[in-house]
Protein backbone atom coordinates (compact mmCIF):
# COMPACT_ATOMS: atom_id res chain seq x y z
CA UNK A 1 0.00 0.00 0.00
CA UNK A 2 1.35 3.23 -0.78
CA UNK A 3 1.39 6.23 1.73
CA UNK A 4 -0.52 8.12 -0.06
CA UNK A 5 -3.55 4.96 0.36
CA UNK A 6 -2.23 4.76 4.00
CA UNK A 7 -2.59 8.74 4.57
CA UNK A 8 -6.69 8.60 2.79
CA UNK A 9 -7.29 5.92 6.13
CA UNK A 10 -6.10 7.81 8.65
CA UNK A 11 -7.81 10.61 10.94
CA UNK A 12 -6.72 14.07 11.30
CA UNK A 13 -4.81 13.32 14.28
CA UNK A 14 -2.79 10.72 12.88
CA UNK A 15 -1.89 12.46 10.21
CA UNK A 16 -0.90 15.30 12.20
CA UNK A 17 1.11 13.06 14.10
CA UNK A 18 2.16 11.56 11.03
CA UNK A 19 3.32 14.91 9.40
CA UNK A 20 4.99 15.81 12.72
CA UNK A 21 7.08 12.63 12.99
CA UNK A 22 8.14 13.53 9.49
CA UNK A 23 9.20 16.77 10.20
CA UNK A 24 10.79 15.92 13.10
CA UNK A 25 13.24 13.29 10.84
CA UNK A 26 14.02 16.01 8.23
CA UNK A 27 15.10 18.57 11.00
CA UNK A 28 17.76 16.21 12.73
CA UNK A 29 21.12 17.84 11.62
CA UNK A 30 19.83 20.70 11.17
CA UNK A 31 20.37 24.40 13.22
CA UNK A 32 18.70 24.84 16.20
CA UNK A 33 18.79 28.21 15.78
CA UNK A 34 19.95 29.38 12.10
CA UNK A 35 22.61 31.95 11.42
CA UNK A 36 21.39 35.72 10.12
CA UNK A 37 20.60 35.27 5.81
CA UNK A 38 19.70 37.58 3.44
CA UNK A 39 16.37 37.10 2.08
CA UNK A 40 17.30 36.03 -1.27
CA UNK A 41 18.19 32.47 0.55
CA UNK A 42 14.29 32.77 0.82
CA UNK A 43 13.33 33.66 -2.29
CA UNK A 44 15.27 30.46 -3.32
CA UNK A 45 13.72 28.09 -1.54
CA UNK A 46 11.33 28.85 -4.12
CA UNK A 47 12.48 29.32 -7.20
CA UNK A 48 11.14 26.46 -8.89
CA UNK A 49 8.06 26.24 -7.49
CA UNK A 50 4.90 28.85 -6.09
CA UNK A 51 4.97 32.46 -8.10
CA UNK A 52 2.82 33.34 -5.00
CA UNK A 53 5.33 33.04 -2.95
CA UNK A 54 8.42 34.72 -4.67
CA UNK A 55 6.13 37.53 -5.39
CA UNK A 56 5.03 37.84 -1.44
CA UNK A 57 8.72 37.51 -0.35
CA UNK A 58 9.72 40.11 -2.85
CA UNK A 59 7.08 42.42 -1.48
CA UNK A 60 8.67 42.26 2.04
CA UNK A 61 12.18 42.91 0.42
CA UNK A 62 10.50 45.89 -0.82
CA UNK A 63 9.26 46.92 2.48
CA UNK A 64 12.50 46.79 4.12
CA UNK A 65 12.46 42.93 5.80
CA UNK A 66 16.37 42.12 4.45
CA UNK A 67 17.34 39.43 6.32
CA UNK A 68 15.84 35.89 8.21
CA UNK A 69 16.67 33.30 10.40
CA UNK A 70 15.90 29.82 10.70
CA UNK A 71 15.13 27.98 13.09
CA UNK A 72 14.66 24.17 13.33
CA UNK A 73 11.33 22.67 12.43
CA UNK A 74 10.45 20.29 14.82
CA UNK A 75 8.18 21.32 16.11
CA UNK A 76 9.66 23.95 19.13
CA UNK A 77 9.90 26.24 16.56
CA UNK A 78 7.75 29.07 17.99
CA UNK A 79 9.66 28.66 21.24
CA UNK A 80 12.68 28.66 20.19
CA UNK A 81 12.19 32.11 17.98
CA UNK A 82 10.92 33.57 20.84
CA UNK A 83 13.47 32.43 22.99
CA UNK A 84 15.72 33.66 20.83
CA UNK A 85 14.19 37.03 19.78
CA UNK A 86 13.13 37.83 22.88
CA UNK A 87 16.73 37.81 24.67
CA UNK A 88 18.17 39.38 21.44
CA UNK A 89 15.73 42.29 22.24
CA UNK A 90 16.14 42.84 25.75
CA UNK A 91 20.29 42.23 25.39
CA UNK A 92 20.31 45.82 23.24
CA UNK A 93 20.04 47.08 26.68
CA UNK A 94 20.86 46.17 30.07
CA UNK A 95 18.37 47.36 31.60
CA UNK A 96 15.81 45.96 29.70
CA UNK A 97 17.43 42.74 30.39
CA UNK A 98 17.29 43.27 34.11
CA UNK A 99 13.38 44.00 33.82
CA UNK A 100 12.66 40.67 31.62
CA UNK A 101 14.34 38.66 34.61
CA UNK A 102 12.12 40.46 37.24
CA UNK A 103 9.15 40.16 35.44
CA UNK A 104 9.97 36.74 34.87
CA UNK A 105 11.13 35.79 38.59
CA UNK A 106 8.02 38.32 39.97
CA UNK A 107 5.44 37.21 37.61
CA UNK A 108 6.17 34.03 35.61
CA UNK A 109 7.23 32.04 38.18
CA UNK A 110 4.62 32.70 41.16
CA UNK A 111 2.14 32.17 38.27
CA UNK A 112 3.80 28.78 37.62
CA UNK A 113 3.65 27.95 41.53
CA UNK A 114 0.20 29.20 42.04
CA UNK A 115 -1.01 26.66 38.51
CA UNK A 116 0.60 23.85 40.63
CA UNK A 117 3.70 23.34 39.13
CA UNK A 118 5.96 22.06 40.92
CA UNK A 119 8.81 24.52 42.28
CA UNK A 120 11.69 22.22 42.19
CA UNK A 121 11.05 20.64 38.87
CA UNK A 122 10.60 24.16 37.39
CA UNK A 123 13.65 25.56 38.62
CA UNK A 124 15.86 23.11 36.45
CA UNK A 125 13.64 24.62 33.66
CA UNK A 126 14.24 28.28 33.71
CA UNK A 127 17.22 28.71 35.89
CA UNK A 128 19.40 28.21 32.40
CA UNK A 129 17.08 31.52 31.05
CA UNK A 130 17.67 33.68 33.83
CA UNK A 131 21.57 33.03 33.97
CA UNK A 132 21.36 33.58 30.43
CA UNK A 133 19.70 37.25 30.96
CA UNK A 134 22.14 37.83 33.42
CA UNK A 135 25.12 37.07 31.55
CA UNK A 136 24.09 39.45 28.28
CA UNK A 137 24.55 42.30 30.42
CA UNK A 138 27.63 42.14 30.07
CA UNK A 139 29.57 44.71 27.40
CA UNK A 140 32.25 42.46 26.65
CA UNK A 141 30.36 39.49 25.67
CA UNK A 142 29.38 39.61 21.65
CA UNK A 143 25.71 38.58 21.80
CA UNK A 144 25.59 36.76 18.59
CA UNK A 145 28.85 34.51 19.71
CA UNK A 146 26.94 33.71 22.88
CA UNK A 147 23.51 33.00 22.06
CA UNK A 148 24.64 30.75 19.06
CA UNK A 149 26.56 28.78 22.16
CA UNK A 150 23.87 29.08 24.72
CA UNK A 151 20.70 28.28 22.17
CA UNK A 152 21.96 26.60 19.30
CA UNK A 153 24.85 24.21 19.80
CA UNK A 154 23.83 23.26 23.88
CA UNK A 155 20.65 21.31 23.39
CA UNK A 156 20.23 20.68 26.30
CA UNK A 157 20.42 23.85 27.55
CA UNK A 158 18.11 24.80 24.58
CA UNK A 159 15.37 22.21 25.33
CA UNK A 160 15.38 23.24 28.85
CA UNK A 161 14.36 26.33 28.08
CA UNK A 162 11.31 25.50 25.57
CA UNK A 163 10.08 23.11 28.13
CA UNK A 164 10.06 26.15 30.48
CA UNK A 165 8.32 28.45 28.16
CA UNK A 166 5.67 25.81 26.83
CA UNK A 167 4.79 25.55 31.26
CA UNK A 168 4.66 29.20 31.25
CA UNK A 169 2.61 29.51 28.16
CA UNK A 170 0.31 26.98 29.78
CA UNK A 171 0.23 28.66 32.95
CA UNK A 172 -0.57 31.69 31.56
CA UNK A 173 -3.81 30.43 29.19
CA UNK A 174 -4.80 28.08 32.37
CA UNK A 175 -5.22 31.22 34.62
CA UNK A 176 -6.98 33.54 31.59
CA UNK A 177 -8.91 30.85 31.01
CA UNK A 178 -12.30 33.02 30.44
CA UNK A 179 -10.27 34.60 27.62
CA UNK A 180 -8.79 31.81 25.48
CA UNK A 181 -11.57 29.33 26.00
CA UNK A 182 -13.84 30.75 22.86
CA UNK A 183 -10.96 30.00 21.00
CA UNK A 184 -10.48 26.20 21.96
CA UNK A 185 -14.18 25.47 19.74
CA UNK A 186 -12.42 26.39 16.38
CA UNK A 187 -9.44 24.61 17.41
CA UNK A 188 -8.61 21.58 15.25
CA UNK A 189 -7.77 18.89 16.77
CA UNK A 190 -9.66 16.24 19.42
CA UNK A 191 -10.48 18.29 22.68
CA UNK A 192 -11.88 16.80 25.88
CA UNK A 193 -14.94 18.26 27.19
CA UNK A 194 -15.41 19.27 31.41
CA UNK A 195 -19.40 17.88 33.11
CA UNK A 196 -20.77 21.75 31.37
CA UNK A 197 -19.26 20.96 27.73
CA UNK A 198 -17.18 23.45 27.59
CA UNK A 199 -13.59 22.40 26.53
CA UNK A 200 -11.14 21.39 29.64
CA UNK A 201 -8.72 23.59 29.34
CA UNK A 202 -6.45 21.79 31.34
CA UNK A 203 -6.14 18.64 29.34
CA UNK A 204 -5.70 21.03 26.29
CA UNK A 205 -2.61 22.80 27.99
CA UNK A 206 -1.67 19.28 28.68
CA UNK A 207 -1.86 17.81 25.20
CA UNK A 208 -1.24 21.10 23.17
CA UNK A 209 1.01 23.23 25.03
CA UNK A 210 3.45 21.58 27.28
CA UNK A 211 3.56 18.50 25.11
CA UNK A 212 7.23 19.02 23.59
CA UNK A 213 7.49 18.89 20.21
CA UNK A 214 3.88 20.73 19.27
CA UNK A 215 3.58 23.43 17.60
CA UNK A 216 2.20 26.47 18.30
CA UNK A 217 -0.42 28.72 17.21
CA UNK A 218 -2.28 32.24 17.91
CA UNK A 219 -3.13 31.08 21.03
CA UNK A 220 -0.03 29.89 22.65
CA UNK A 221 1.65 32.77 20.95
CA UNK A 222 -1.00 35.58 22.36
CA UNK A 223 -0.19 34.07 25.84
CA UNK A 224 3.05 33.55 25.73
CA UNK A 225 4.01 37.29 24.35
CA UNK A 226 1.66 38.02 27.37
CA UNK A 227 3.70 36.41 29.92
CA UNK A 228 6.46 38.23 28.69
CA UNK A 229 5.35 41.31 27.98
CA UNK A 230 6.31 41.27 24.73
CA UNK A 231 4.64 41.88 21.47
CA UNK A 232 3.95 40.13 18.56
CA UNK A 233 4.23 40.55 14.70
CA UNK A 234 3.14 37.75 12.69
CA UNK A 235 4.24 38.05 9.20
CA UNK A 236 1.72 34.60 7.87
CA UNK A 237 3.79 33.65 4.40
CA UNK A 238 1.33 31.26 2.80
CA UNK A 239 0.27 30.20 -0.68
CA UNK A 240 -3.50 32.74 -0.67
CA UNK A 241 -4.31 34.50 -3.67
CA UNK A 242 -3.51 37.58 -1.47
CA UNK A 243 -0.35 39.89 -3.65
CA UNK A 244 1.39 40.72 -0.58
CA UNK A 245 1.77 38.86 3.21
CA UNK A 246 -0.86 38.52 6.08
CA UNK A 247 0.33 41.01 9.41
CA UNK A 248 -1.29 40.38 12.80
CA UNK A 249 -0.17 41.92 15.71
CA UNK A 250 -0.65 39.65 19.00
CA UNK A 251 0.12 42.25 22.38
CA UNK A 252 0.41 45.67 21.51
CA UNK A 253 3.58 46.32 22.95
CA UNK A 254 6.62 48.94 22.29
CA UNK A 255 8.73 45.80 22.52
CA UNK A 256 7.42 43.96 19.74
CA UNK A 257 9.38 41.14 17.96
CA UNK A 258 8.64 39.48 14.11
CA UNK A 259 7.81 36.47 13.01
CA UNK A 260 7.86 34.72 9.50
CA UNK A 261 4.63 31.72 9.82
CA UNK A 262 4.74 29.57 7.09
CA UNK A 263 2.08 26.34 7.48
CA UNK A 264 3.47 24.60 10.16
CA UNK A 265 6.67 26.54 10.82
CA UNK A 266 7.79 29.72 12.50
CA UNK A 267 11.48 31.66 11.34
CA UNK A 268 12.28 34.96 12.81
CA UNK A 269 12.48 38.16 10.27
CA UNK A 270 14.15 41.57 10.34
CA UNK A 271 14.26 45.09 9.29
Amino acid sequence: MTSEAQSTELNDTEILELTEKIKEEESRGSPLIGVLEEMPALLKEYENGNEIYKNKINNLITEGYNHFRRIRGDGNCFYRAITYAFIELVSKDSQAATSAKERLENVGIPLLSELGFDSDIMLDFYQPLLSILDNVKDPSISIGDYLKVTLNDDEEVSNSIVVFMRYLTSATIRKNADDFIPFLFAYEGDLQLDDEGMPDIKKFCETYVEAFGKEADHLQMTALGRVLDLGLKVCYLDASERPTVDWHTLNENSKTITLLYRPGHVDLVYK
